[in-house]
């Protein structure tokens, strides 16, 4: 939810989301023509860092990935497609916003010392 609400702020005009029960070839057959793929999910998560959500055939047909999934930092997902765009940004980002919305007021920060931060070893597993 989190993420679909973010990526209609930041002006996505189509948004297909994929369920766990929609997650066959023929379903993701329909839809070979995304820009952007997000992995919003467990899968992939250690222990079970053998595992993708959804194959190298659709991830290779997808522009970008980005995997919310933060142990291990680059996870099966994302060494399929061969990008850095790791979850624990997104973690970071998201505990950001949660403590401006309880606190009623917005956080001064720098978006590059935290990408800085997260490229950092902090004690989580490669």
């Amino acid at each position: 939810v989190t993420v679909c609400a973010v990526l209609k702020d930041r002006g996505v005009r189509e948004l297909i989301t994929v369920s766990i029960e929609d997650n066959t070839p023929e379903f993701l057959s329909h839809h070979t023509d995304a820009e952007l793929l997000v992995n919003a999910t467990p899968v992939g998560m250690y222990p079970n860092v053998d595992a993708s959500p959804v194959s190298e055939e659709v991830i290779s047909k997808t522009e970008t990935c980005i995997d919310i999934i933060f142990n291990p930092r680059k996870t099966k997902f994302l060494q399929l497609a061969n990008q850095k765009n790791e979850g624990l940004p997104m973690l970071i980002f998201q505990a950001i916003k949660a403590e401006e919305i309880w606190q009623g007021h917005k956080i001064d920060y720098q978006y590059e010392e935290i990408e800085k931060a997260c490229e950092r070893k902090l004690g989580v597993n490669e």
